[in-house]
C-alpha cells in the first residue's frame, strides 16, 4: 500500500504530539493537587480524574502523548482545581515544604510568620517603652503642677502668721512646706531627666526678659554705697535674679514636658496601638491561612498593606474618634479604640463612608441651581 495513503487513513488525533512546557507544568500542578486529597480526606477524589491525570504523567514521560489528551486533561484538571478550591498549587507550595530538595529552604508561610512574628515582638516592645514612658512623665508632671499649688497655697497661709509665732499651726505649716519643697525638688529633677530624652541633649538656660534685666540693673544701681546693709541687699538682690530664673527655668520644663505629652497621647501612642492590632489581625488571619492551605504571596502583600493601613486608623482615633463616637460609651480608653480600628480597620473606613454619606445629605438639600425661565 502507497505510503501517502496510510497517512491519510491515520486518524488526526493519533498523531504523537511532545506536549508543550505548560502541560508538562500543570501535570506536575495536578499531581500536588492529587496528594493533597489524599493526605487530607476531607474531599472526595473522584476516580476518573484520579486515572486521567495518573495516565498524563506517564504519557508525558513515554513520550505518548497525543491531541486528544490534551483536551481531556484540560477538562480534568479544571474539575480538579474546583474541588480542591480555595486550594491552589500556590499555596500548597506556599505552606507544605518540600521535603525532597537537598537542603531545605524555609516555606514563605514560614518566612511571613517568622517576619510578622519577629515585628510584632518589636512593636509590643516598643509601645509599652513608650507607654511606660509617657505614664511616668505624665505623674510627674501632674504631681509637680499639684506640688506647686500646694506650695503657694501654704506660703500664703505662712505668711498671715507672725513670723515668731510657736504655735502649733506655725510648726505645722512650716514643717509640711519643707517636706513639700523637697517633694517638689524631687519631682523637678525626675521631670528634668524625661525631658532630657527629647532635648537630644540640649538644656534650658534661659536668659532675663529685657524688662526684667533693666529692673534688677536700676536696682541695683539705686543701692547706695554708704548703705552699712549694702552687702546683704546685694545678696537680697542676687538671690531674688537667681529666684526668678529658676522658675522661668522651671516653666520651660514644664511646657516642654506638656507639649511632649501631647505629641506621645495624640499621635504616637494611638498610631503604635493601631500597628499592634494590626499586627495582631496578621498573625491570626496568617494562622488560619496556614492551617486551611490557602497562604499564598497575593495574601503577603494584602498583610504589607494593612500595617501602614492600621497605623493610621489608630493615629485618626487620637485625632478625631471618641469612645462615644463609635457608639461604645465610656467602655473603652481612647487607647483601646485605636487598637481595635488597627485590628479591624474596615470598621473605620465604614464610619467614615456613613459621615460622608451623612455631610453629602445634609449639603444637597441646601444647593440651590438655578432655573431658566
Amino acid at each position: 500500500m502507497p505510503l501517502n495513503l496510510l497517512m491519510r487513513k491515520k486518524k488526526p488525533e493519533q498523531i504523537v504530539n511532545k506536549p508543550s512546557q505548560d502541560i508538562v507544568t500543570l501535570v506536575d500542578d495536578a499531581l500536588q493537587l492529587l496528594n493533597y486529597m489524599s493526605r487530607e480526606g476531607a474531599i472526595e477524589l473522584d476516580e476518573r480524574i484520579a486515572k486521567n491525570v495518573v495516565e498524563a504523567k506517564f504519557k508525558v514521560q513515554n513520550g505518548t502523548w497525543q491531541v486528544e489528551d490534551e483536551t481531556v486533561f484540560l477538562l480534568n484538571y479544571d474539575a480538579l482545581s474546583k474541588a480542591v478550591h480555595p486550594v491552589t498549587v500556590e499555596s500548597i507550595q506556599s505552606v507544605i515544604p518540600n521535603e525532597r530538595a537537598e537542603k531545605r529552604a524555609p516555606t514563605k508561610a514560614e518566612s511571613a510568620v517568622a517576619w510578622y512574628r519577629r515585628y510584632a515582638l518589636l512593636a509590643l516592645v516598643s509601645l509599652l517603652i513608650i507607654q511606660v514612658y509617657y505614664l511616668f512623665g505624665a505623674n510627674l508632671n501632674s504631681n509637680l503642677k499639684h506640688a506647686f499649688t500646694e506650695k503657694a497655697q501654704l506660703t500664703l497661709k505662712l505668711e498671715t502668721l507672725p513670723a515668731n509665732s510657736l504655735s502649733n499651726e506655725y510648726t505645722q505649716l512650716n514643717q509640711s512646706l519643707e517636706t513639700l519643697e523637697q517633694q517638689f525638688d524631687a519631682n523637678y529633677s525626675l521631670l528634668k531627666s524625661w525631658n532630657r530624652i527629647w532635648m537630644l541633649g540640649l538644656s534650658f538656660n534661659p536668659d532675663l526678659p529685657d524688662y526684667n534685666q533693666l529692673s534688677f540693673q536700676l536696682r541695683a544701681e539705686q543701692l547706695s554705697l554708704n548703705d552699712p546693709e549694702l552687702k546683704i541687699k546685694q545678696q537680697q538682690l542676687q538671690l531674688e535674679q537667681a529666684h526668678y530664673l529658676s522658675q522661668l527655668t522651671f516653666f520651660e520644663h514644664d511646657l516642654f514636658s506638656d507639649s511632649i505629652l501631647n505629641v506621645l497621647q495624640s499621635y504616637i501612642l494611638p498610631l503604635l496601638y493601631g500597628l499592634l492590632g494590626a499586627f495582631i489581625f496578621v498573625l491570626r488571619d496568617l494562622l488560619r491561612e496556614i492551617k486551611s492551605l490557602t497562604f499564598t504571596y497575593d495574601d503577603e502583600i494584602r498583610y504589607r498593606l494593612r500595617l501602614p493601613l492600621g497605623s493610621l486608623a489608630g493615629m485618626i482615633v487620637g485625632w478625631f474618634l471618641k469612645p462615644e463616637d463609635a457608639g461604645l460609651g465610656a467602655s473603652l480608653s481612647p487607647m483601646a479604640l485605636a487598637f481595635l480600628m488597627g485590628y479591624h480597620v474596615e470598621i473605620l473606613f465604614a464610619m467614615m463612608d456613613k459621615a460622608i454619606a451623612n455631610i453629602r445629605k445634609q449639603l444637597e438639600p441646601n444647593q440651590i441651581t438655578p432655573q431658566s425661565k
